[in-house]
């Protein structure tokens, strides 16, 4: 089974990420992609260097946004390379781990058996997080251990989810709230048959629920998709017991969040700098994200101002908020 890692200019997390990897995936015989969007190759010999099992692939607009990266220049439109995802795909193993550079693994985990029991129960879906939101996870249990699997609870019905939670006309909205066809958590309930990253996949799943995918990520267009693949095949999905998996919450690849002196695309430019000379700062304890006071001295040392600062906690903030709105614990 094929591990493939999204990366996007964050190295200071993307180590911590193999670091986990190699550390607690254990019977893994597969490869590591890094599917990389542009991070400077600078970073990228340093994990070349620390990690020279894995593979790295670079997306076609990925020296373009490097070479931007490193004159200072974030003006660059953060197109998501879809087509380059899809490729990537196509060429790995029947199933595969999908990760984000910013997701790590917390306990040890065994992939071989875990493969095994994903093909006996031809689960299409296997998630190994989903941030303690059980809205994401379906209830109807077929086998329950370490590994589960189950059966969604809402039926796969893409006319009526394409009516409801795929029209965004605010009157409309209203209306479906009124007479109790629409709520967050049954729209949040559909993920049971989606999931970003942090799972694995069976590749025909995956490839079916990217179909005709755009530059833009649609995650209703990709559970639409899904629901359709529903109609046609009996699919079954799964999880870990417990969530294997964390992710961070203190930066991201890309913020449409303005802010006055405060910039995602240098914040993790100075990280990654700071991380080049003292690449095992970001591996502390793996049960926790990154320490914000540990990246405020980084911030301070790399002689950031204290309005800088101030503004990325309140970009984390924002950033953990959307997420605890819809029933996620951070």
């Amino acid at each position: 089974m094929d591990i493939l890692i999204k990366s996007f200019n964050r190295a200071y997390y993307l180590d911590r990420c193999l670091f986990s990897i190699f550390k607690h995936v254990q019977g893994f015989n597969g490869r590591v992609l890094i599917l990389d969007d542009g991070t400077p190759n600078l970073y990228l010999e340093k994990i070349r260097e620390k990690y020279p099992r894995v593979e790295l692939l670079t997306s076609g607009k990925a020296k373009e946004k490097a070479t931007k990266i490193l004159k200072n220049e974030f003006d660059f439109s953060r197109e998501i390379p879809t087509q380059f995802w899809l490729e990537a795909a196509k060429k790995s193993s029947d199933y595969f781990l999908i990760l984000e550079e910013d997701f790590w693994f917390t306990q040890n985990i065994d992939i071989e058996s875990l493969e095994q029991f994903i093909k006996k129960y031809r689960i299409e879906l296997f998630k190994l997080i989903w941030l303690g939101n059980r809205s994401l996870i379906g209830k109807d249990l077929l086998t329950k251990g370490k590994w589960i699997s189950y059966q969604p609870e809402l039926r796969a019905n893409s006319l009526l989810y394409q009516m409801v939670f795929m029209k965004y006309n605010p009157v409309w909205r209203v209306i479906m709230k009124k007479i109790g066809f629409y709520s967050l958590q049954k729209e949040l309930a559909f993920y049971q048959y989606y999931s970003v990253a942090g799972a694995i996949f069976k590749k025909d799943y995956f490839l079916a629920i990217w179909e005709e995918a755009m530059e833009n990520v649609d995650e209703k267009f990709q559970i639409l998709n899904a629901l359709k693949y529903a109609t046609k095949h009996q699919i079954h999905f799964g999880r870990s017991d417990n969530e294997v998996l964390k992710t961070g919450f203190v930066s991201s690849s890309f913020s449409k969040t303005e802010f006055s002196d405060f910039s995602i695309h240098d914040f993790n430019v100075t990280l990654n700098n700071f991380w080049l000379r003292e690449s095992d700062f970001f591996k502390e304890d793996l049960s926790k994200d990154l320490s914000v006071e540990k990246i405020e001295k980084v911030l301070l040392i790399s002689s950031k101002s204290e309005l800088y600062i101030e503004e990325w906690k309140q970009w984390v903030k924002q950033f953990k908020e959307q997420y605890k709105k819809i029933g996620c614990h951070i």
